[in-house]
Parts: structure tokens; C-alpha cells; sequence
């Protein structure tokens, strides 16, 4: 028996207020020719995703850098420019992604929202076809807004068992505010959550052979097509198959447009070499800060509020690694005392 277990498509201070956040069809939906580029990690996503609901949060994400070559490319084109348009005849998008290139997706983007409608593998062995539901993202949708869909389909291919697929669906943006990730900072931010379970059944039993449960969390703007962020979990049969986190490379966001974007200000110290002291540029507040010599013995630990010069005068010349731990982070720096 061959399964198919499709992965999701992803296919600040608290005075500060946010201006009321509404996605339509004409601030989020794909369109043909978008190649938005994630960056892709494994991680325990239940640990991160049902916290900070509710109005002028921040969701941090700033201590989740990713492997190398780990980014996850999404391209969308025209339904009928592919090859299996006609298994999927309501459809007008189609997105694959080029490293994986084993299967394709389709969808129906319209004023309504844009759902899944099927997907396929290139030798046609597992077809999923969804003929109601499956919704990625409803419109309109604005905090607090819940819907509701149910899910049916069914599951077949050339060497598979055929299932009908059946369950529900609940969607609500649980709340907006700023998202931090490694690379910067995205105000105006909605989070969208979807809860979906559903099973696969057999034409002859009403018992489920295999059962599904799947959270996620969207992040989304008003200026950006794509979600910008995604933590999604997927369980089989009581089994965690698939627990993500997915963020636009900063190259996509900005390309793909978000006037709400502030990037990272880089650490630096200066001078450097130095004599007598230094400076942190941009140091966060109630950093720690560890001054270490080439022999891996810490030197020197203070705690810094704010860019004031830091006292070396008892440190004998030579090569130092200066370690700064921050809420974002350890930052390692190289510094030269002359």
C-alpha cells in the first residue's frame, strides 16, 4: 500500500500599534510567474506555534538559521501550461518545486481565497484530487476571523489503493502584530492558524485507514503575495511525520515587496585594533558580553545597556574573541589589542 503525505504549501515595543490588517485578492493572491524562495528547517514546531495570540504581539524567529542549502524554491505558472492540467480542470495556478521536480500541486485562486485542488506525481502512481475544501487561505480575512470548510477528495494512482479523503477544517487569524526573524524585523503582520484533520477510507469500509492531523501558522502582510512565514506540524496516524518552520530569504521579501521591512542592524566594533577601549555598535540592551583570549580563558565579563566604550586597559596586547549574548543571540566578534 503506497501513502501519500503531501506537505503543506508552503506550500516592537508592546505600546506600539499596528494598523488593522485585511487580505484579499488583491493584496495575497499567487500569481502565475512568482518564484518565492524559502528558507527551510526541521524543528519542533509545537514547542513555538500556539503561543503569543492576540492583538500587538512579536513571534520571534530570529534564532532559527538554517543549514546550507536548505532553501526551498517555489515556482508558479499557468494551469494550463502543464502537462496534467486536464486531472485538475478547475484550477488556474500550478507550483512545483524545481529540486524536487517529483510532483506538481494545483490550485484555485480567485476572490474567494485559493485552495488546493490536487496533486499528482509525474508517473501519475499517487493522484490526490480535492473536490471541496482545502483552503490555504480564505478572503476576506482580518484578525479574529474564523471559517470553517469541510474537507473531500480522494487519494488514487496507478500502482495505490484508492481512498476517499474526508474532514474539516478550521481557519482563524489569531493575531497580528511583528515578526522577527534572523534577518530583520516585519511589522503589520497577521498570523493565520489552520487546524486540519482528516482520514483516507477505502471504497468498501466506513473505518479510517489512515488519519491525519496537521496545525499551522501563517504569517502573513498586505504587501507581500506569498506568506512570509510558516510553522507547520503533520501527524500520521498518531505519528509526527513533519514539523517545519519556512521564512522568505530576505531576497524574496524584498523583492516581493514589504514597505513594513526593517533589517538587522549589524554588531561591529570599532576602533579595531584597539588601545585602552572599544565600542559595540547597535548592541541590544542587557547584552552579556565575554572577552576571550587565544587560549579560550575568559578575560573579561560585564553586561551592556547601551554603546559606552568598553575599559581594556588591563588586557595585555594580542588576539581576542569577543563573545556578545543577546536576546537574539550569540554574535562573535574578533578583536585586536594593540
Amino acid at each position: 500500500m503506497k501513502k501519500i503525505i503531501l506537505p503543506t504549501l508552503g506550500l516592537v515595543l508592546m505600546s506600539q500599534s499596528f494598523a488593522q490588517i485585511t487580505l484579499t485578492e488583491y493584496t495575497s493572491l499567487p500569481e502565475g510567474g512568482d518564484i518565492p524562495l524559502y528558507n527551510h528547517i526541521n524543528i519542533q514546531a509545537v514547542d513555538i506555534q500556539e503561543s503569543s495570540t492576540g492583538a500587538n504581539q512579536t513571534w520571534d524567529f530570529s534564532n532559527f538559521t538554517p543549514a546550507t542549502n536548505s532553501e526551498v524554491e517555489f515556482q508558479f505558472g499557468d494551469a494550463s501550461s502543464s502537462s496534467y492540467a486536464s486531472l485538475f480542470p478547475t484550477s488556474n495556478l500550478y507550483v512545483y518545486n524545481p529540486a524536487s521536480p517529483n510532483y506538481e500541486s494545483f490550485i484555485l485562486a480567485d476572490q474567494d481565497g485559493y485552495r488546493l485542488t490536487g496533486t499528482t506525481t509525474y508517473d501519475q502512481s499517487t493522484t490526490l484530487t480535492i473536490t471541496e475544501g482545502w483552503h490555504i487561505l480564505k478572503f476576506p480575512m482580518t484578525y479574529n476571523t474564523t471559517y470553517t470548510d469541510s474537507l473531500n477528495g480522494h487519494v488514487s494512482g496507478n500502482s495505490t489503493m484508492t481512498y476517499t479523503r474526508r474532514g474539516n477544517t478550521i481557519m482563524t487569524a489569531d493575531g497580528y502584530g511583528s515578526l522577527v526573524l534572523p534577518y530583520g524585523t516585519i511589522d503589520n503582520v497577521l498570523r493565520v492558524k489552520i487546524e486540519r484533520t482528516y482520514a483516507d477510507y477505502t471504497i468498501s469500509t466506513s473505518i479510517p485507514a489512515i488519519e491525519y492531523t496537521e496545525i499551522s501558522h501563517y504569517y502573513y502582510s498586505e504587501e507581500n503575495r506569498h506568506f512570509i512565514a510558516l510553522t507547520n506540524e503533520l501527524t500520521v496516524s498518531g505519528f509526527t511525520v513533519q514539523s517545519v518552520l519556512q521564512y522568505q530569504t530576505e531576497a524574496t521579501l524584498t523583492t516581493l515587496g514589504t514597505n513594513d521591512f526593517t533589517p538587522n542592524q549589524e554588531l561591529s566594533l570599532y576602533p579595531n585594533p584597539a588601545i585602552n577601549q572599544f565600542t559595540i555598535k547597535n548592541i541590544e540592551d542587557n547584552s552579556t558580553i565575554k572577552i576571550v583570549d587565544i587560549n579560550g580563558r575568559i578575560v573579561k565579563t560585564i553586561t551592556q545597556n547601551t554603546n559606552n566604550a568598553i575599559d581594556i586597559t588591563n588586557l595585555t596586547s594580542g588576539y581576542y574573541m569577543v563573545q556578545i549574548n543577546g536576546n537574539h543571540g550569540k554574535t562573535v566578534k574578533k578583536l585586536v589589542i594593540k
